[in-house]
């Protein structure tokens, strides 16, 4: 039996965001996302023991800046990464992320960058 604890389908993305942290941006980058978050990995950012995050991104090809709250839920010892999961997220933005999730499973060539 395996240790995962996804429930939905994830997509491979490599795009910057805005993390969030005490009120203050730090530069992430996205490493995969589903319909209900994000891993991030991040360069700089002071410890945080708070897992309420803000995450602002910009999905491939696209400029609608998406805006969410966000609970980190799984961070590693090591890697300077974590899963989050969104707790509070427009319907319009979760529906911009449903399409292109869509479109990444119709075509696998469009998930990258």
């Amino acid at each position: 039996m395996t240790d995962e604890r996804r429930r939905d389908d994830r997509v491979e993305v490599d795009f910057f965001c805005n993390k969030y942290v005490k009120g203050r941006p730090y530069l992430c980058q996205a490493s995969n996302l589903s319909e209900e978050g994000l891993m991030v990995h991040s360069y700089q950012e002071p410890e945080n023991a708070d897992p309420l995050v803000g995450l602002q991104f910009c999905l491939p090809e696209s400029d609608q800046v998406i805006t969410a709250s966000g609970r980190v839920v799984h961070r590693p010892d090591e890697g300077g990464y974590a899963g989050v999961r969104f707790t509070s997220i427009a319907w319009e933005h979760r529906q911009l992320i449903l399409e292109y999730l869509e479109r990444c499973k119709d075509e696998p060539s469009a998930m990258a960058s």
